[in-house]
């Protein structure tokens, strides 16, 4: 629920800040230090979901890739509205509406290389991307009664054609694992693109 005097929020603020900058130290510390320093930014515009069910609702999200291993981004979802078939069935109150809320999150990226795909790309070949980390969010909802979630992301880089060689479809799952009630899950379907040399998807 939105606070009245945004004391709340200036503290969920802050914390996301801190959380953020413990991740960048883990990198820096785990960075090799003999490894050339190289990063990607992928801007990502897509659609919402709560409850596997398309929520009317946009998402934007902003990353940086760090070594081809590590993810840190910041997400914003639009207003959101779905009626799960398990509250209907229970009788409760439908439409569930979301307000927009934002959050910092970071994940490990392990990526799977398929050169074979398309050898006359050598460089942008098929990708697959799997990540899993950890996400702060401004704010509790009735999607996810946890500021903390757990994100896992699949990714999977387009066929390098038709001048799409920095395209990429990305599926990302947030949830607080039951841990909290309600926990209908915000995920998000996202076409994005990488900022760099292209065909150096990362």
């Amino acid at each position: 629920d939105d606070d009245p005097d945004g004391l709340n929020g200036c503290r969920g603020i802050l914390r996301a800040l801190v959380i953020s900058a413990i991740i960048m130290a883990t990198i820096a510390v785990l960075w090799p230090k003999d490894a050339e320093a190289e990063s990607r930014t992928r801007v990502g515009i897509g659609a919402g979901l709560l409850s596997d069910q398309f929520s009317k609702g946009m998402t934007l999200t902003v990353t940086e890739r760090f070594n081809e291993k590590w993810d840190l981004g910041i997400i914003w979802t639009d207003e959101q509205e779905v009626c799960p078939a398990w509250e209907v069935k229970r009788g409760y109150p439908c439409p569930v509406e979301v307000s927009r809320n934002w959050a910092f999150f970071g994940q490990r990226i392990w990526t799977f290389r398929g050169d074979s795909y398309s050898p006359e790309y050598p460089e942008g070949a098929f990708r697959l991307h799997f990540g899993l980390g950890v996400a702060k969010w401004a704010k509790t909802s009735r999607a996810l009664g946890s500021e903390w979630t757990i994100p896992v992301t699949i990714g999977v880089d387009l066929p390098p054609i038709f001048g799409m060689e920095n395209a990429s479809l990305y599926i990302r799952h947030f949830s607080n694992a039951g841990s909290h009630t309600p926990n209908l899950g915000q995920d998000q379907i996202e076409l994005t693109w990488t900022f760099g040399k292209k065909g150096t998807r990362r």
